[in-house]
């Protein structure tokens, strides 16, 4: 039976199939989402509802509507509902439509209804092409007048073939937005409505529809009393940014009672800097160097939050906390200590609105930047109406690397910096050895695996779960490494390893924290007594994490030019240990009087991490460079579009926002980023680059507009835009490629999208492109190739009877596994699915194999029969499926069969005498059970 809190697998459509199933029959049926037995074909459940407070009111919802508790079904372990429809825009509607990849079938008619009908794989009406198969072999080709236009017989391959180009387009992409919107659709029989989409899914064009008869209810509770009609003026970019606050994926609730809550104004710091600030004149972008005015909300998106009312979480140091039309970090806080020392026992004593009736309710100190109701409704409204049930989306947690110990930094920060090869080689260096450790040790790879959870380390799910087995493996048997499995999974290991390295992810020590802006200041403000003072200071920070009066850097995402780095000093604080219950992983920043928010890339305080490290390599080359690149301000401001609260204008505003370019943007900067310093490094001054420099600031600017494009709109053309950025510094070598660093040809071939025809990928002097040439250059050790020892030979077989194997049950098992090894082949070589659906098709086809082998009853001898088939040679092509269909699923029949070690597994441990350094921690070697 599957947790509530693990999500709910939803339906995936294109708007094209849902226009065409919608089309072709008016029966009301609409898109078939069953197999050919009626069941419900859950293969195409390809996205996910998550655990959200949106999920949780659904239910309720739907029990009253429906008078039932169906509202999810249970397969594999999984639950699955058909009352929300993620909806796609990547294909329009042509004359011809394609299924399944090679079959064209015209529009009006259902492939289902015509496959049988087709002979020698076309089929007509009239003379005219219903339907043609492109992928098989013809044995009477029809004629060419027959064919038509778009079609046409290849006598090579003895096929029919398609001119996709002269397919006539019947419905735009555009057009499918706008018609779904106003109309609906049906799905198996229920008919559908626009619901709502998260600002990602709207960057990149997806939108959830729901059951009709649910909606009302849903977006009454939703708009948490607010009078909104259909046809209303409003600014709806906000309001549907907003509204889907409540459909974030959390992990728990918290019950909060909205008497406990206290307003206090916002403050704004102003003060004047000398900067480079971006513009909007006459349509176009300019950056220009200006003494310009800016004002740092202090406490955007911040809360403070009593100890009391952390529940289960009072070790963490911030909770992110969503409600209806509320946002806000809640970081752990001793108010009720605070205002115990500092005589606060009344209400009126308090600066600030609240529901409270006594002091002593007062556990969440907030600023209306956190509620946005507050931008279409009156707070005492807000504070009566919403759920006391408050969604826990996240807390601080340690990087998964070492102990929590280490971070990994990324190509954008490197490259920001002017480094010499002998630098980048220092820089690099502990990472080697540590992969040189990795490498030859076992106990240093299976603590590698334990830490690591591969989740920052853009590994594939398939690894994760080998690493989960593997870990399991070396803990139990040391012959292990001595297995083919073993050699194969460390190369997989390596290789992911050396990519992260190639795209920059070298090891650093350090973390991510979780950015907390003058706590103590809006604790005085609670109390009336703030007065614009910083208590930190500016420059500096406190953190738990390094040692104090010693600078540190800090990094934040995007990160786009030199002046996204910062050095603050961390110094000592005792006010705020003394208020605030903070972790390692919570670093408390000033923003008063100084452009430190603008310096990390528009940092707000809604649980923006910082990455911040002490590493000297990366201090070093920041303080050469810090006062020689202005500070990039944006005053691009949103504009004021006249919007209704109609179907239209949210599909107007959905396919605005859905054009996102976000990581064209980045890698332009990182092209003129390595211009920056391959000029200086070639003798160029700084003048002379200022120009390029203005350029990248743009550029960082244009990222914060499209972050920001699901809830504000900008007057800003921004595919123009960045291709005036992008001709200016065009540059082509003789053969007329295109010029491009170094290093991006190599991140291009890690991703698949590597072209030396068309680009010229040159060796500039700029960090990445020494860091790639090191690991070109590096040589790792190389061990003699050795003899394997069979999996089997792992195996307890003493009770092993040749007479018990259930060969045919062996069978089946191989059967399946072939099965599914089919179904991968084709997965991941279609270009059908985009990468997340493809990823959940995989994990549903994995799990359900691993389920299939998991339930069945089989006995040791068989279960040792097809061990032993892990290494007969017809089976080596399958050799890892079989290895994680075996020993994936959550049982310890399989693992129960290996041998255990004579002696205690040897294990890693922190210790001050270890011989062992990694990354300067030592560690030994210790006996574990």
């Amino acid at each position: 039976m599957s947790s509530l809190k693990d999500g709910v697998y939803i339906l995936s459509i294109d708007a094209k199939d849902i226009y065409l199933s919608n089309s072709y029959k008016k029966d009301y049926v609409g898109y078939n989402p069953r197999n050919n037995v009626g069941l419900m074909n859950t293969d195409k459940f390809l996205n996910k509802l998550d655990y959200s407070l949106d999920l949780i009111k659904l239910i309720e919802i739907y029990k009253s509507v429906y008078r039932n508790n169906r509202f999810t079904f249970e397969e594999n372990n999984k639950s699955f509902s058909q009352r929300v429809i993620n909806v796609t825009f990547k294909y329009s509607v042509k004359e011809y439509n394609r299924y399944f990849g090679n079959v064209w079938v015209k529009l009006g008619f259902d492939y289902n209804d015509i496959k049988d009908k087709m002979v020698d794989h076309v089929y007509m009406i009239n003379g005219k092409v219903i339907a043609i198969d492109t992928n098989e072999g013809v044995e009477c080709p029809i004629s060419k007048e027959s064919l038509g236009n778009c079609f046409y017989y290849d006598k090579t391959t003895h096929r029919y073939s398609v001119y996709e180009y002269k397919i006539k387009t019947i419905r735009t992409t555009r057009e499918l937005r706008k018609d779904l919107y106003h109309k609906g659709f049906y799905c198996d029989g229920i008919k559908f409505i626009r619901f709502k989409r998260s600002s990602g899914a709207a960057r990149v064009g997806k939108c959830l529809f729901i059951d009709e008869k649910l909606y009302s209810k849903i977006h009454k509770w939703e708009l948490c009393k607010l009078k909104i009609n259909e046809g209303d003026e409003l600014d709806l970019a906000a309001f549907e940014a907003y509204i889907s606050l409540t459909s974030s994926s959390i992990i728990d609730t918290l019950y909060i009672d909205p008497k406990s809550i206290l307003v206090v104004n916002d403050y704004e710091s102003t003060f004047k800097e000398d900067a480079l600030v971006t513009r909007i004149v006459d349509g176009e972008l300019h950056t220009n160097d200006e003494i310009v005015e800016l004002s740092n909300s202090i406490w955007d998106g911040q809360s403070l939050m009593d100890i009391s009312l952390f529940g289960d979480y009072q070790d963490k140091g911030m909770l992110l906390l969503r409600n209806q039309f509320f946002k806000s970090c809640c970081f752990n806080c001793n108010i009720q200590k605070w205002f115990k020392d500092n005589g606060i026992e009344r209400l009126e004593q308090l600066n600030g609105q609240t529901i409270a009736d006594d002091i002593s309710q007062i556990k969440l100190i907030t600023t209306p930047s956190s509620i946005k109701y507050l931008k279409f409704g009156e707070l005492e409204q807000w504070l009566t109406s919403i759920t006391p049930i408050f969604g826990v989306v996240k807390y601080e947690k340690k990087t998964h690397y070492l102990d929590g110990n280490l971070v990994r930094c990324h190509y954008q920060l490197i490259n920001s910096l002017q480094m010499t090869k002998k630098e980048v080689k220092k820089l690099i260096e502990p990472s080697f050895n540590y992969l040189e450790m990795i490498k030859n040790d076992p106990v240093v790879l299976r603590h590698y695996i334990k830490y690591t959870g591969n989740t920052d380390m853009e590994l594939s799910d398939p690894l994760t779960y080998k690493s989960d087995i593997t870990y399991k493996l070396l803990g139990l048997n040391d012959k292990f490494t001595q297995t083919k499995m073993y050699d194969l999974f460390k190369k997989d290991i390596i290789t992911s390893y050396k990519k992260n390295l190639r795209e920059g992810h070298l090891f650093l020590n350090g973390n991510y924290s979780t950015i907390c802006g003058n706590p103590i200041e809006m604790l005085y403000q609670a109390i009336g007594k703030f007065d614009g003072t910083s208590q930190i200071g500016i420059g500096k920070v406190h953190t738990t994490r390094f040692k104090y009066n010693k600078t540190i850097l800090g990094s934040r995402s995007p990160h786009i030019c030199q002046c996204n780095i910062w050095l603050p000093l961390n110094s000592s604080n005792e006010m705020i240990d003394k208020y605030m219950n903070g972790t390692t992983e919570i670093i408390y920043i000033n923003s008063i009087g100084e452009s430190v928010l603008d310096r990390l890339s528009g940092a707000d305080f809604d649980s923006d991490s910082l990455m911040i490290t002490d590493n000297s390599v990366l201090i070093k080359a920041a303080r050469k460079n810090i006062n020689n690149f202005k500070v990039s301000i944006n005053k691009v401001e949103a504009k004021k579009i006249k919007r209704f609260y109609t179907a239209e204008q949210k599909a107007d505003l959905d396919i605005k926002t859905s054009n996102n370019q976000i990581g064209v943007i980045i890698n332009l900067s990182q092209e003129l980023n390595s211009k920056v310093w391959d000029k200086l490094n070639n003798g160029a001054k700084l003048e002379d680059i200022q120009e390029i420099y203005k350029d990248v600031c743009q550029l960082n600017v244009m990222s914060n507009i499209e972050i920001d494009s699901a809830k504000k709109e900008f007057d800003v053309v921004m595919n123009q835009e960045i291709e005036n950025i992008r001709n200016k510094y065009r540059t082509k070598d003789k053969d007329g490629k295109t010029i491009k660093p170094y290093f991006f040809g190599i991140i291009a071939k890690e991703k698949g999208y590597f072209n030396d025809d068309k680009f010229n990928y040159k060796k500039m002097d700029t960090s990445m492109d020494y860091l790639e040439e090191l690991i070109d250059s590096k040589r790792f050790s190389r061990k003699t190739p050795k003899e394997f020892i069979k999996f089997y030979e792992l195996l307890n077989t003493e009770n092993y009877d040749n007479n018990k194997v259930n060969r045919q049950q062996a069978q089946r098992i191989m059967s399946e596994i072939k099965k599914f090894e089919g179904k991968m082949k084709y997965l991941f070589s279609t270009t059908l699915f985009d990468p997340s659906c493809q990823m959940i098709y995989y994990q549903n086809q994995r799990n359900a194999l691993m389920e299939y082998i998991g339930r069945l009853n089989i006995n040791d001898s068989t279960i040792i029969y097809l061990l032993k088939s892990l290494d007969n040679s017809e089976n080596q092509k399958y050799y890892q499926t079989i290895f994680k269909a075996f020993f994936g699923y959550p049982n310890e029949r399989f693992y129960e069969l290996i041998k255990s070690s004579n002696e205690k597994m040897l294990e890693l441990a922190q210790s001050e005498d270890g011989i062992l350094e990694i990354f300067g921690y030592k560690y030994s070697k210790i006996y574990k059970n």
